[in-house]
């Protein structure tokens, strides 16, 4: 008849084998943070495998686990299994590193939750963050001084490369200062007549060559004269 069982079983253990899908009044009742299998979805989960992290009821456990690599597999109760974070054990030989996870927020991390350290690891745990949280503050510092020793020697590269630039102008101009200097006395010589008359053409190319270099020289004292101001802001 309909909802008969082709193994003739009471519906309570062997779900799977039925000719129909059992209804959802048919499920087991469970309270909140339980769950049902996740093979039948029909009873209570109580076991569950602590490699692939999957809960199920007994009957559907110890099916599936019965044979080859899954029966040795191993299990614990789900109640002890829904409480807060579990070590998990990487396979030995396997080279997989052991981590923890929590089943209730599905977080995984490899460094140990507080709430499963011992008193010692809890001291020894408070007093590393506060060493890595000085020595971070430490860093922070370096990096501080030593950005504003960077800026110094900027400001003093600057400052010696303006001196270094001040001190070659001023000595341009006095050069340039000296050799008109030395033009006009040039000039101020009393050229005799006699000397003139010897070679007009040697003394009047002389003339005219010392009147180019004093206008260039007066030039460029003109220039000098406004860089300088410039730079003073007249």
């Amino acid at each position: 008849h309909e909802g008969s069982c082709e193994m003739g079983c009471d519906h309570t253990t062997c779900r799977k084998n039925h000719l129909w899908k059992a209804a959802d009044q048919d499920k087991e009742e469970i309270k909140p943070g339980e769950k049902y299998c996740v093979n039948c979805t029909t009873l209570k989960a109580v076991r569950v495998n602590v490699v692939s992290k999957d809960a199920f009821c007994v009957n559907c456990y110890d099916t599936i686990h019965a044979h080859g690599w899954l029966a040795a597999q191993k299990w614990i109760p789900f109640d002890e299994w829904s409480k807060g974070w579990r070590e998990m054990k990487g396979l030995a030989g396997s080279g997989e590193a052991t981590y923890y996870f929590n089943p209730s927020t599905h977080e995984e991390t490899y460094e140990k939750p507080l709430e499963m350290m011992l008193e010692d690891e809890l001291r020894e745990h408070k007093a590393f963050l506060e060493q890595r949280k000085n020595a971070e503050h430490q860093v922070k510092k370096v990096e501080k001084l030593q950005l504003q020793l960077e800026e110094l020697q900027f400001e003093k590269d600057t400052k010696f490369f303006e001196d270094s630039q001040k001190q070659l102008a001023e000595q341009e101009e006095l050069e340039t200062l000296r050799e008109l200097i030395r033009i006009k006395d040039e000039k101020g010589d009393n050229t005799s007549l006699l000397t003139i008359a010897k070679n007009p053409y040697r003394y009047y190319k002389n003339k005219a060559k010392q009147e180019r270099r004093e206008r260039a020289l007066y030039r460029k004292q003109l220039l000098l004269s406004k860089k300088q101001k410039a730079k003073m802001g007249m």
